[in-house]
């Protein structure tokens, strides 16, 4: 079990125990509270009753669940006090509203500053307990950062000068230097290198940095780093993009500045609620729309030969090939030997196939892929290990969209559609990239709007 598992079992039962108990005494304050208008003939008798009992443990499912919705198990390392303090009041006060509601409202009272009082209580428990627990772990694992037992285990990639010159540097980034990697001029004789020394070594995090001259070689360089899942880092001045910088996190602030690229700009929570949302909508669209499937499998069958369901393999998160599945909207054996991108009056399509693509019916299937976690509702179109070498050419940013997972639709498929020529797929690319850069609930929640709103009217192509 890796550190960062430990610390979010320690954070998960520092909850548990904590609302256990908090619980346990607001049950106790809310019983003399209210005990003039109660009908239990004791303490020991109302907390023990069974009915309260299951009530409580129902309250405390569900202040979990809110803790682990606001995102706050995400990422149980190198915690921010200030975050940590912001985040625990958010949730501890939408916890203590939602209780009230739907737990406190109901006790019989005769006086209304009763319900305000034990909504004091229950929010000021809730909070006191929380954040003690919470503080005193991220306390602890603040002083074991000063322990070189526990600094990431970094693989040094890049040109010899500034390899060399971020070493220096170790002990005030915190890090031990597991090993280096100089570049070369071939791309191809740098990836099969550095997969022999990451294999050799079991890095747990890569710092990249070089010089001007080689920034195009860095590009391709991250694209293929993904399969190794784990942190990579490039130093600031190394960043290979030709357009706009993106607004990634800063995390390493002490000596050279290093950006981490594996991640985005989404909270934590936005994140987690994007997660729950994919796999519930998924499983229930799967449940509900199957006679939709039934309908579609049986007009496919009867179109033309072949199989219902036509499955082809894409690149998704961190670089990992997936199967992305779909209702086969074109003849057998239409692409032959070379991939080939379809094309308005493309005489592949079958007739059902055309219908099917025009309200995007033919991505149905993918629910199956958004339950598997191969992909997201919302996120950039998953292409072909093919066509991506050839976009990465033109768009050397192409490798942060590997951060993300891939999206059965996305802000490029509500422009777009279906790309038919490569210029279009670059086309499409550049609004991938602006909706990983302002990544959202809301825009999210925008792009699905306007896909159900080309659905309806059939805009699809």
């Amino acid at each position: 079990m890796s550190r960062s598992q430990h610390y979010r079992i320690r954070y998960i039962l520092s909850d548990g125990i904590a609302m256990g108990l908090s619980l346990l005494l607001f049950n106790a304050i809310r019983f003399h509270i209210e005990e003039a208008f109660s009908y239990w003939d004791s303490l020991s008798s109302y907390l023990l009753n069974a009915r309260n009992f299951f009530i409580s443990l129902a309250v405390w499912l569900s202040w979990m669940a809110i803790f682990a919705l606001s995102g706050y198990y995400n990422k149980p390392l190198n915690k921010s006090r200030l975050d940590e303090l912001w985040i625990t009041l958010c949730s501890v006060f939408i916890g203590s509203v939602l209780s009230f509601l739907f737990w406190v409202i109901d006790d019989w009272v005769f006086n209304p500053k009763v319900y305000l009082e034990l909504f004091g209580v229950a929010t000021s428990l809730a909070f006191c307990s929380v954040y003690a627990g919470r503080l005193g772990i991220t306390l602890w694992g603040q002083r074991q950062r000063n322990n070189p037992q526990y600094w990431d285990r970094v693989l040094l990639v890049g040109t010899r000068r500034e390899v060399d010159r971020l070493a220096q540097y170790d002990r005030t980034m915190r890090f031990v230097v597991q090993g280096h990697l100089y570049l070369d001029e071939e791309i191809a004789s740098c990836e099969k290198t550095l997969d022999e020394r990451f294999k050799q070594l079991h890095p747990t995090a890569i710092f990249l940095t070089v010089s001007a001259e080689k920034k195009s070689l860095a590009g391709l360089l991250l694209y293929s780093m993904y399969q190794y899942r784990c942190p990579i880092y490039i130093e600031a001045d190394s960043v290979p993009l030709s357009q706009p910088r993106p607004k990634l996190r800063q995390t390493l602030l002490m000596g050279v500045p290093m950006i981490e690229v594996t991640e985005t700009n989404m909270g934590e929570c936005s994140k987690t609620i994007k997660w729950c949302f994919d796999r519930l909508t998924s499983f229930l669209a799967l449940l509900i729309l199957s006679p939709i499937y039934l309908i579609i499998a049986y007009a496919v069958r009867r179109s033309s030969p072949g199989s219902i369901f036509y499955r082809q393999e894409r690149i998704g998160r961190r670089g990992k090939p997936f199967w992305i599945y779909k209702f086969r909207t074109m003849y057998t054996d239409s692409e032959g030997d070379a991939p080939k991108l379809s094309y308005d009056g493309d005489p592949r399509i079958t007739p059902v196939g055309r219908w099917l693509r025009r309200y995007r019916l033919d991505e149905l299937p993918q629910f199956y892929n958004v339950l598997r976690g191969d992909m997201s509702f919302v996120g950039p179109r998953p292409e072909r290990q093919y066509y991506i070498e050839r976009l990465v050419e033109h768009a050397p940013y192409y490798y942060l969209l590997h951060n993300v997972l891939p999206g059965i639709t996305s802000w490029g498929m509500v422009r777009y559609g279906y790309a038919s020529t490569e210029e279009e797929m670059l086309e499409r690319l550049r609004y991938d990239w602006l909706y990983y850069e302002n990544m959202s609930l809301k825009l999210d929640i925008t792009v699905l709007f306007y896909t159900i709103r080309t659905i309806w009217k059939g805009e699809g192509k």
